[in-house]
This record gives C-alpha cells, structure tokens and sequence, in this order.
C-alpha cells in the first residue's frame, strides 16, 4: 500500500492529496525531486542534478564521478536517501495512525 497522500485521497482515505510542505499533491515524484521537507537528505545524499526519474536512471551520472571510489560514494549516497525517505514516511504514518490528514 502505498503511503503518499494523493494514492491515500484517490481511494477515499484521506481528505485531500496536500503535500505536508503546501504542494497540491504529494506523489512519488514530488517527494523525491522537489518536497522541502526532503530537500535536506536529498541535497547531502542524491547526486546532483538529478530531478527526473529519467535522469536518476540513466547510469551516465555514475560513470562521470571519474573513479571507482566516487562512484561507490554515489550510489551510496542515492540508497541512503532513500532509505532515509522510507523511514521519514514510515514514522509520518506511526505518528498519524490511522489519521492520515
């Protein structure tokens, strides 16, 4: 089951699909790319420039870190953040229970 308000508010379980940052729909995209409230994880531990899931795939971002070395530090960095967004959703939903408004 997915965790993000708009999936929540098109299936009647929550009041409307608002971002807890002010954006008009929180899906997967926004959180990843564009939510404040991930800015600070994804500014420390996502490549930069990355703002697409297209971009994100595209193994051209890895080869460029020149070095096997910088290149481990980013695909580390990419699987910390998110794993640190897994976590942040969980705790969201343990705090709200039930209540996801």
């Amino acid at each position: 089951m997915s965790l993000l308000k708009q999936c929540l508010h098109c299936n009647g379980k929550a009041r409307d699909p608002n971002c807890v940052c002010g954006h008009p729909s929180q899906h997967e995209e926004h959180l990843v790319f564009h939510c404040t409230h991930t800015s600070t994880s994804r500014d420390h531990l996502l490549p930069q420039l990355i703002n697409t899931w297209k971009e994100l795939d595209d193994p051209h971002w890895i080869t460029e870190a020149r070095g096997e070395e910088n290149e481990q530090k980013k695909i580390e960095g990419t699987k910390a953040f998110f794993q640190d967004l897994h976590w942040e959703l969980k705790k969201r939903i343990g705090e709200q229970g039930a209540n996801v408004d």
